[in-house]
């Protein structure tokens, strides 16, 4: 089904451990994802501090499709659209080149420090499966709904702990989730 105003958005999402090296710039990502809904507000900065976007997105799934419809904000109507409930995310994403491919690795913050994901994004169904995965990559989460920004932003630490430590995960990121 195609949607005038959403983008198909066509990722594969990985539990994973820190690649070896790292970029010295990154960005910093705060969401707040508001109650009851599909929406999330996003301020990227970045690792110096400076801010480089504002907006409001939505995701929907419609039949194994997901969609994403993103709107640009000023200061004002971020201002005056962060003051709605939700659950704040932080993370800091890193993008790295590996396998002829470029990754987004998210290092997650707060409650959720010590998980790592990283995505892929390509432009068809079909070119999401003819990537090598990289050597950081333990775990296609995918199809897990658990790892999605949605439904992180509203578990506990112990809720974490206890997905990532059940019998068929082969996730070990080699670093505590503890704080």
């Amino acid at each position: 089904m195609k949607k005038k105003y959403a983008l198909e958005e066509h990722e594969r999402r990985f539990l994973c451990t820190l690649p070896d090296s790292l970029p010295t710039s990154f960005r910093k990502i705060h969401d707040l994802y508001l109650d009851s809904t599909r929406l999330r507000l996003r301020e990227v900065f970045s690792s110096s501090g400076s801010l480089i976007e504002r907006k409001l997105t939505q995701k929907v799934q419609e039949r194994g499709k997901i969609f994403v419809t993103n709107t640009y904000l000023d200061s004002k109507e971020f201002q005056k659209l962060s003051a709605i409930e939700g659950n704040h995310l932080r993370k800091n994403r890193y993008t790295i080149e590996r396998t002829g491919n470029v990754w987004a690795v998210d290092v997650f913050r707060g409650h959720l420090e010590g998980l790592i994901l990283a995505e892929f994004e390509a432009g068809s169904e079909e070119e999401i499966y003819e990537i090598d995965l990289p050597e950081f990559v333990v775990e296609e989460v995918t199809h897990d709904d658990f790892f999605t920004g949605g439904h992180l932003v509203k578990i506990n630490r112990l809720e974490l702990e206890k997905k990532i430590a059940q019998p068929g995960s082969s996730y070990n990121s080699g670093q505590s989730l503890r704080d």
